[in-house]
């Protein structure tokens, strides 16, 4: 099978292919691999689930992700990881979905603010915020949004509600609440030029 793809969307569509790919590959090392670890004969079956893994291609997976350095990297990884500030609850759907999602309920609002979706996205399906920093945030983002709307704020560019609320700078190359593989350049419509020399001061 195939799919044409513009031009525009290509980066795009590669970018969450690769991320899929990749948790895909941490979710089966950290379900059917690491637990196991020192039962080795527990680890020579293929995981029922995913039968169209090759024996060989599974027997190779599995002794990567026993060695030392994927230990070492993965120990790191983990230290990041409980390290990061107001973790989302979004699922496969991201922001993008998210952002679809809210159009539909929303059908008067041509454009969800990108402050929306990060509160948006770490609500549980009740609409609260369980985690005290991200509902502080939240909190933070209503009363900035609501001086805008009273004309008291006026926002732009880069420092917008979003940015005002969480007090820390856009990084290059990302940008908060908008999902994978946007840009700055893209989202604010930066020269990119401009981008490039912000994303070198950010650094």
């Amino acid at each position: 099978m195939s799919y044409v793809i513009g031009d525009s969307y290509k980066n795009l569509v590669l970018s969450s292919a690769a991320k899929k790919w990749k948790d895909f590959k941490y979710n089966v090392t950290r379900q059917y691999i690491l637990p196991f670890a020192q039962d080795r004969e527990r680890l020579r079956e293929t995981p029922a689930l995913y039968k169209f893994i090759e024996k060989s291609q599974w027997d190779a997976f599995v002794a990567s992700r026993l060695t030392p350095d994927f230990e070492a990297k993965h120990a790191e990884q983990k230290e990041r990881r409980e390290k990061l500030e107001y973790n989302h609850r979004l699922s496969r759907k991201g922001y993008v979905g998210l952002a679809d999602q809210l159009v539909e309920t929303m059908p008067e609002v041509e454009e969800i603010d990108r402050a929306v979706l990060w509160k948006k996205a770490r609500e549980d399906k009740t609409g609260n915020i369980p985690d005290p920093k991200a509902a502080e945030k939240a909190k933070i983002i209503d009363d900035l949004q609501k001086q805008v709307s009273e004309g008291t704020l006026t926002v732009s560019g880069t420092n917008d509600v979003l940015t005002l609320a969480l007090g820390t700078p856009e990084h290059g190359g990302r940008v908060r609440g908008a999902g994978a593989g946007v840009t700055p350049t893209q989202f604010f419509n930066f020269p990119k030029q401009q981008s490039e020399q912000r994303g070198d001061h950010e650094d």
